[in-house]
């Protein structure tokens, strides 16, 4: 079951994310990961997820050219945020790719720490399509963006 995390969706609506001006990245997890109801209400932030992160050239990788569609015409969805493809090159091999989740990589300071992904909020988590379900071999794997649907609703 794909989602929106239930803190995700809060945070974008106190205004603390902002799918056009935010860094926003998306990450491989394995199968190790329990999504569903539990992971959608009690998850928030990437430490959450962090033991379930496939490992490649690029952990995270950043969501580019982000699209929103905010204005709503009347017959038209509204809310739909979409990014550019990407590509997680030389995935380490033997584990079964299950999900793909997206979090906002906060990159400021905590109390005058530098923050780390593990304070970063989780937006979404996906687990269908995007070549998810595959073995991984060592090899790349793309992720095509829906064109018309694009990467989730709010």
């Amino acid at each position: 079951m794909s989602f929106i995390y239930e803190r995700g969706r809060e945070a974008f609506l106190n205004g603390q994310i902002s799918w056009g001006n935010d860094n926003i990245k998306i990450v491989p997890l394995n199968s190790n990961y329990v999504g569903g109801a539990t992971a959608q209400f009690a998850h928030q932030y990437y430490s959450d997820i962090s033991a379930y992160v496939i490992q490649s050239n690029e952990y995270c990788i950043t969501l580019g050219s982000k699209t929103s569609n905010l204005s709503v015409a009347l017959g038209t969805q509204g809310g739909v945020a979409g990014a550019a493809n990407c590509t997680f090159h030389s995935i380490v091999t033997g584990l079964t790719f299950s999900y793909l989740a997206i979090f906002k990589d906060t990159a400021v300071t905590v109390n005058g720490q530098p923050a780390t992904p593990g304070t970063a909020p989780l937006i979404a988590l996906i687990d269908s399509g995007y070549g998810i379900g595959l073995q991984t071999n060592g090899g790349d794997i793309s992720i095509t963006f829906d064109p018309v649907n694009k990467i989730f609703v709010l």
